[in-house]
């Protein structure tokens, strides 16, 4: 069938089963390169400070406004006055 090779027999690779799902990798580092102790990926969060769109001030934002409630009630308010307004 075939002739005798002079050359090493092919190795077969190991069979490894896939893992499911989104995997992480790292990159290969260069030499002299100083690694970061972070998760490869990460951003910092330095340099910035989040503000509230809901009325502008800083050291939280939308979601976590504490004002968010008395914003409501202020403009809650504001429609009776002009509902009551209409029927006068």
């Amino acid at each position: 069938m075939w002739l005798p090779s002079e050359h090493d027999p092919i190795i077969v690779p190991k069979f490894k089963k896939k893992k499911i799902g989104y995997y992480s990798f790292k990159m290969r580092s260069e030499e002299g390169e100083i690694r970061s102790r972070r998760p490869y990926g990460t951003v910092p969060r330095l340099g910035g400070t989040m503000k509230c769109s809901t009325y502008g001030g800083y050291g939280h934002n939308k979601k976590m406004c504490k004002h968010k409630v008395l914003l409501i009630i202020n403009v809650f308010i504001l429609h009776i006055t002009v509902i009551l307004a209409l029927f006068k």
